[in-house]
Order: structure tokens, then C-alpha cells, then sequence
């Protein structure tokens, strides 16, 4: 089997959306192995031919608690997906094609409701498949035929069957021991069953069983008589009815939805957590935000209170005689006095060494006499700042850093 990568490679060029082909189709192969990707010539209606991705096998249907496979092919156009796929249904040598079926012509091209309504955005393959195998399941599309050509008409697979000679004799004698009425769903009479045989070329064809792949089992369709003789009586198991198997297929819709509903709860609680979640992180910030804004409005009031102060105190300096800023830095000692003078001196010597770089620049004084008074203002500033730390650390301790 040539593997999807190596097909869509041979089909380089031919689709726009090839990244949306090579999705859907592994996820078709995925959910349906018995489909095989290839490319195949297709003849469209125009005559125009061209090279597509084909993907054929067998779909799974389940036909009166059975489990059969039907052999379909399916085309994905170029302009896939805004197109759907052509499918079709390919019988096998032993198998044929079910004359005025509602959803399959006689060339096998198939028509149901989920190609008509084809949307881009929202249909796939898988669901495709999904469709075909719950409409074959209710009316499949073909049955089977002996090797010699004759048309074979069951009401069950043959494997569950027993021969017809054999069951017409057990009724037969039935019959002649109990003549009661017929009831539902009890054995067909003898006459029934030779009307039945009589007419079984008349009747119409009945769906193969296809069974794995594999082997050539067969099954028919229900009696197509609308209004069966009240004489007669039917053979089929109450878990073959319509009625049963309406309800069987109404089950497993329904458990099918269940189990989509109970993981959109899923979710749907999930992110109902999380949104929980976020509403009491964004009331905690909002409780926060409130705690800084009542602290900001405290410091509003005090900064105010002060500005008030601020205000009052600078009217009443505002009416004394003016102060010299000198007389207003007055030392406390004999050591704060010492370090107020030699704080000026490191001060004088730092201007005193900017303008001595500005002669130098302007070509004022040489380079020796530059570097020997620069030497020589250096010299006594470290002295003076050794000497302001020695003060500092007798006044405020070990901790005090001369900056």
C-alpha cells in the first residue's frame, strides 16, 4: 500500500488546500484502516480527466445486529474541500448493485443529504463515512448473487440459516399437530415459505454480507410486502424487527451524544474553574488597590497639613530683617569647627584643580607645571580628607564614610 505522503507527492500541484487534504484524510485512515490512499485518472462529467487522490476499501455498516462491510472509492476533487468528494460504490465479481436505491445510482455514484448540504468549514471525510455506513446500515446498496448468477434472497446471513427444505417440514408438522392461529413472531408456515421461495427471483435484491472483507456471506432485506397476509406469520427474531432496530439505532445516537455532551460539560466545568478562579484573584487586587488607595489619600492629608505649616512658617520668616546664610551654619565644637574648615579646604583645592585643567587646555601654563601643582593640590587634599574621616569616625563611630 503506497503510504498518503508518497501519494500526495505524485499529486504535487494538483490541490490549493493541500495541507487540509493531507488532515482529513489520515484522520479518515486513522478512524477507517481498510481505506487505502492512491492516485486515480477520474473522468468527470465535461470529459475532462484528471489525476486525483482515490481512497478505496470497505466502510463498515451494521445491518440487523450484523456487522458487513461495503466496498466504496472516493474521489477528492481539486478544489477539495469547498467541493465535496464523488463516492461511489464498487461491487465485487460476486456482488451487485440494488436497482432504484434512494441513495446510489446504477453507476454506484452515491447521493445523500450530507453531500448536498457540503460545508468547507464545518464537514469532513470521516463524517462522509459516518453518513454512508448509517444510511447503507438501514438499505444497503447491494446484494449478492450464487456463482451460477441467481439472485439470493435471505432473511438472514446464510451461516445463521437453516435450509429451507428442512425448516418446511418442521413447520409442516407444527401445523398438523397444533392448528391454532398464527401469532407474531412465530416460525413462517409452509405456505408462506413456498409463496416466498416461488416469488424469490420476483422480489427485490437483497444486500451482501461482505463480511470482513473476507468472506462471501449474505443477507436480505426485509419482506417489501406492505400488508402481509394475516395468515401468515413472521420469522424474524423480535431483535430483527424494525421496531428494534430503530430503538438500537436511536441508542446509539443517543449514547453518542451523551458522550459528546458529557465532554463539553467537561470543558465547559473546566473553564468555569478557571473563571472562578480568576474572579477571586482580580477581588484580591481589587482589595489591594483599594488598601493603597485609602494610604495614598492618608498621605495626601498629611502632605497637605505640612504645606499648610510650610506656608505659615514662610510668612512669619518673611517679616523678620533678613539673615546672612553664614551666620546661620554655626559648629556645636571644637571638631565640627575643624571639619566645616577643612571640608572648605577640599572644596577650594577641587576648584582650584578645575581651573588649572582649563589653563592647560588653553595653552596658559605647561605640562610641568600642571603635573608638579596638581601633585602638589593632591597631595594635601588626601591629607585633608584623611584628616575630616579621623574627625568623623571620633564623632559618629566606625560606620561614617567620607564620600
Amino acid at each position: 500500500m503506497a503510504s498518503l505522503d508518497a501519494v500526495l507527492q505524485s499529486l504535487h500541484g494538483v490541490y490549493q488546500n493541500g495541507q487540509t487534504v493531507k488532515k482529513q484524510t489520515k484522520n479518515l485512515i486513522n478512524s477507517i484502516p481498510s481505506l487505502s490512499p492512491k492516485s486515480s485518472s477520474f473522468m468527470s462529467n465535461d470529459g475532462r480527466e484528471s489525476k486525483l487522490l482515490q481512497l478505496t476499501g470497505t466502510i463498515p455498516i451494521f445491518f440487523r445486529g450484523t456487522q458487513y462491510n461495503i466496498p466504496v472509492d472516493l474521489y477528492l476533487p481539486e478544489a477539495f474541500p469547498n467541493c465535496p468528494p464523488r463516492c461511489f460504490v464498487r461491487p465485487t465479481s460476486t456482488m451487485l448493485l440494488k436497482n432504484n436505491h434512494k441513495h446510489v445510482d446504477r453507476e454506484g455514484l452515491v447521493y445523500m443529504p450530507y453531500l448536498h448540504e457540503w460545508s468547507a468549514s464545518r464537514s469532513n471525510l470521516c463524517e462522509v463515512c459516518s453518513n454512508m455506513s448509517s444510511l447503507f446500515g438501514v438499505d444497503p446498496p447491494v446484494y449478492a448473487r450464487r456463482p451460477g448468477g441467481e439472485v439470493v434472497q435471505q432473511q438472514q446471513p446464510v451461516q445463521q440459516q437453516q435450509p429451507v427444505q428442512q425448516q418446511q417440514q418442521q413447520q409442516q408438522q407444527q401445523q398438523q399437530q397444533t392448528p391454532q392461529p398464527p401469532q407474531y413472531n412465530t416460525v413462517v408456515t409452509a405456505a408462506a415459505i413456498s409463496t416466498a421461495t416461488s416469488t424469490t427471483a420476483a422480489q427485490p435484491p437483497q444486500p451482501p454480507s461482505y463480511h470482513k472483507a473476507t468472506r462471501n456471506s449474505l443477507f436480505a432485506d426485509s419482506n417489501p410486502n406492505p400488508n402481509p397476509n394475516p395468515t401468515q406469520t413472521n420469522s424474524k427474531k423480535p431483535e430483527d424487527t424494525p421496531i428494534a432496530t430503530l430503538t438500537r439505532k436511536l441508542q446509539e445516537h443517543l449514547q453518542q451524544y451523551y458522550n459528546e455532551s458529557r465532554e463539553e460539560i467537561s470543558k465547559q466545568l473546566k473553564v468555569q474553574q478557571k473563571l472562578q478562579g480568576g474572579g477571586e484573584e482580580i477581588a484580591r487586587q481589587v482589595e489591594h488597590l483599594n488598601l493603597l488607595k485609602a494610604a495614598a489619600a492618608e498621605q495626601i492629608l498629611h502632605v497637605g497639613e505640612k504645606m499648610k505649616e510650610l506656608e505659615v512658617y514662610s510668612d512669619e520668616a518673611g517679616k523678620d530683617e533678613e539673615v546672612d546664610p553664614d551666620t546661620l551654619i554655626t559648629p556645636a565644637d571644637n571638631l565640627s569647627r575643624q571639619m566645616l574648615k577643612l571640608s572648605a579646604e577640599v572644596a577650594a583645592i577641587e576648584d582650584c584643580m578645575y581651573y588649572l585643567d582649563r589653563a592647560l587646555s588653553n595653552d596658559t601654563i605647561e605640562l610641568d607645571d600642571h603635573l608638579k601643582q596638581i601633585r602638589k593640590l593632591a597631595r594635601s587634599q588626601f591629607l585633608a580628607k584623611a584628616h575630616i574621616k579621623k574627625i568623623g569616625e571620633l564623632q559618629i563611630g566606625a560606620t561614617f564614610h567620607l564620600r
